[in-house]
């Protein structure tokens, strides 16, 4: 889809694509949106199995952020990894 809009007008930016699909959506006949709708769904009853099977990386939040408790430490410990260091200073 992306490729046939970025053909048909190859200047327009991500904004002016985004108003531009979403008036092509809006004005979809009652069919057409219930097709894509039922995709939709069914996307997220895809993913929706799959989240139990989710591992988290160690020492990461859901969103993949490294958690405080093992950022690096900043001290000069000797440690290679420092990683859950904690300081006495």
């Amino acid at each position: 889809m992306h490729n046939e809009f970025k053909h048909k007008s190859p200047g327009m930016i991500f904004g002016q694509l985004a108003k531009y699909t979403s008036h092509m959506y809006k004005n979809l006949i009652t069919e057409e949106k219930t097709m894509w709708i039922m995709c939709a769904t069914q996307d997220k009853a895809c993913h929706n199995a799959q989240i139990p099977a989710y591992i988290l990386l160690p020492g990461h939040d859901t969103h993949r952020n490294l958690l405080e408790n093992h950022l690096p430490c900043k001290c000069n410990t000797g440690r290679e990894d420092n990683v859950g260091h904690t300081c006495n200073t």
